[in-house]
């Protein structure tokens, strides 16, 4: 029984400190090199732009690299297509 509650305990802390991940502003991520490209790397490997850090880090990205490289993203272009098709609905 102890240990069915210590691992319920386990768990349930696990959940609460994955939750309780710092959401970086765009500004922050252009404003932070290594910070973009440390959430970059995160989001590419994930393969989701569904947290809040993945859609900014992204942003920053295309805006940081918009003059070098217009069109400038680590989001391939099916899931931008995805992801706008959400946003309009």
């Amino acid at each position: 029984m102890n240990k069915a509650i210590i691992v319920a305990l386990l768990v349930w802390i696990g959940f609460v400190v994955a939750g309780c991940e710092k959401t970086y502003s765009v500004a922050e991520f252009k404003k932070d090199p290594k910070l973009l490209e440390q959430w970059a790397m995160k989001c590419m490997i994930s393969g989701s732009l569904d947290s809040q850090n993945c859609k900014n880090a992204d942003k920053a990205y295309r805006e940081v690299h918009a003059r070098d490289w217009p069109g400038a993203s680590f989001v391939h272009d099916d899931e931008k297509k995805t992801e706008d098709k959400k946003e309009e609905n």
